[in-house]
């Protein structure tokens, strides 16, 4: 079938199938104007979605001129401190760290004053989930200056941030870390939770003083936990993973 319609001028957003509700394949190549207009006005956040990642894509191509890769990222930047639904503000920030990881392929991030002091405003949202990506990305420019930040948030009311800022603190490298994870480790918490969110921080870390803590909760099952492979919610993974790290 061929549909054909007369407008009176180009439209700046064309969505097929609002929601997504069709089961299909379809190619629908977009200009970047048109991706940025559909990323900030489309009532669909499924056309939101995609125009996000296909903004991604072209700012990780070498034809995309500065120009351009600072419009797309000041979109980002709208959508995370933005009214959009917080999923969607999470989904921006997942994607702006997807462009600092281009620009860092050394793995250590160099942000600018824009970037710091949005992932730090982020990080005192009611989300936990925008406060958990928030510190992760601040997390991987591996300074220690933001050590005593990061352990303020070791007592977070989501365990889910807790994690995110000792994983922070670690990578920081910073002297204060080890005893803050120690402190940590004892907090009480729902399934070990503490406990895991010290070991995944003394696995970036890297202090050999957390081996022994490794092996401790390598051997003990007696705490209550999730029976998942996975060191997210099981500490003795959890626990293999800091000391295969060691």
């Amino acid at each position: 079938n061929i549909f054909q319609f007369s407008l009176p001028a180009e439209p700046k957003l064309v969505n097929v199938d609002f929601q997504s509700v069709w089961i299909k394949e379809m190619e629908f190549v977009k200009t970047t104007k048109e991706y940025l207009h559909q990323l900030m006005y489309d009532k669909d956040v499924l056309g939101k979605w995609r125009a996000a990642g296909e903004l991604t894509k072209i700012y990780s191509q070498d034809t995309t001129t500065a120009r351009t890769k600072e419009i797309i990222k000041n979109a980002f930047h709208k959508i995370a401190t933005g009214n959009d639904y917080w999923r969607m503000r999470n989904f921006a920030l997942g994607n702006l760290n997807k462009i600092y990881a281009t620009e860092n392929p050394s793995g250590v991030y160099q942000l600018d004053e824009v970037d710091t002091n949005m992932l730090l405003q982020l990080a005192k949202n009611k989300q936990a989930w925008i406060r958990t990506t928030a510190i992760a990305i601040l997390g991987n420019t591996k300074d220690a200056k933001y050590a005593d930040f990061y352990i303020k948030y070791l007592s977070d009311t989501s365990e889910r941030v807790v994690n995110a800022a000792a994983n922070a603190l670690g990578k920081s490298k910073s002297p204060k870390a080890f005893d803050a994870l120690m402190k940590l480790k004892d907090l009480p918490s729902w399934k070990s939770q503490s406990e895991i969110s010290a070991l995944n921080g003394l696995k970036e870390l890297g202090d050999p003083r957390g081996v022994e803590i490794a092996l401790k909760y390598l051997k003990d099952n007696t705490m209550p936990r999730w029976w998942l492979a996975t060191s997210t919610w099981d500490y003795p993974v959890a626990a293999a993973e800091t000391l295969v790290a060691l």
